[in-house]
């Protein structure tokens, strides 16, 4: 008889465990083979070229893993339960946690003695959108997360330089094969913007977060003492700011994903600054301009 392996109520983002828990067996009597005796994560990734959508997966994982497990320099094996083609974000997944994989590639009857499901990013504490609940952000284990990923790229030194503004510039790129072309969201007078604030005494850097390395995006995030952009994914980088700092949203809705993860970062500030609604192109007005240079020089 088939029946679900969670309760019907438990949280609805959690439904895809059922169907995994029933693709496994056990070992059983006849078996011969051998396990490996790595903890093995499983996990299905959506949103998976999305560094918002993939850094609550990232969470997710980090969070599955005893105390202290990753400062003392914990590896696992990680096993992708979809199907996705190569994507950019996928080298970050080794350099942070181990090797990774499809499921496509794992031997038949590969045996594991420490399998672990994690829960999809959606369950994460991280997102709260769609919710009826919202976890109380915990300051310490954030920390914790961001001096994690920051060591495993060799960033350790990495700190906030006064006065440096990094503004990011989206235009279009490929994420994977499957990518839409077009880029929504776009400011088109960023020119204003980096002018206003030379004047006000700031070291102006203009990013394009799709032709850095992650480990290079990492190093212009760490350095900013203002982080300004409008409303996309390259602001969930507001988890690996130093203290001090401040993210600065352009922001074109209310769905409060930004704000969210900031309030995890005890020591970053945030500001939204409103310059309209929707998904097309923006031209910033004085007054927007004005109060974004007002974020630098208090």
């Amino acid at each position: 008889e088939e029946r679900d392996l969670l309760p019907k109520d438990h949280d609805p983002h959690r439904w895809f465990i059922n169907k995994v828990l029933k693709g496994m067996v056990g070992r059983g009597d006849g078996w011969s083979g051998s396990c490996s005796s790595t903890t093995t994560l499983f996990i299905t990734r959506y949103e998976y070229v999305n560094l918002f959508h993939t850094m609550t997966d990232w969470w997710n994982v980090y969070d599955t893993a005893p105390a202290g497990f990753w400062e003392e320099g914990g590896k696992v094996d990680v096993v992708w339960l979809d199907g996705h083609a190569e994507g950019n974000l996928d080298g970050v997944w080794g350099d942070a946690f181990g090797n990774s994989r499809h499921v496509k590639h794992l031997k038949e009857g590969e045996c594991f003695q420490r399998a672990i499901i994690v829960p999809a990013g959606y369950s994460s504490p991280l997102w709260f959108n769609n919710r009826s609940w919202r976890a109380p952000p915990c300051h310490e284990m954030a920390d914790a997360f961001a001096k994690h990923m920051i060591k495993s790229h060799g960033l350790e030194g990495t700190s906030r330089v006064e006065k440096r503004v990094v503004i990011i510039d989206r235009k279009p790129y490929i994420a994977h094969p499957r990518s839409k072309k077009g880029m929504p969201r776009v400011i088109e007078n960023l020119q204003d913007l980096e002018l206003a604030i030379q004047r006000a005494g700031g070291d102006v850097r203009v990013v394009d977060f799709a032709r850095l390395t992650f480990a290079e995006q990492l190093r212009e995030v760490r350095e900013a003492d203002l982080l300004v952009g409008i409303h996309g994914a390259g602001l969930s980088h507001v988890m690996f700011m130093s203290d001090g700092a401040t993210l600065v949203e352009l922001g074109t809705n209310s769905l409060g994903m930004f704000s969210g993860f900031a309030t995890w970062k005890q020591h970053v500030k945030y500001k939204e600054v409103k310059i309209g609604g929707g998904d097309g192109n923006f031209i910033l007005k004085g007054r927007d301009i004005d109060t974004v240079v007002g974020a630098l020089t208090g």
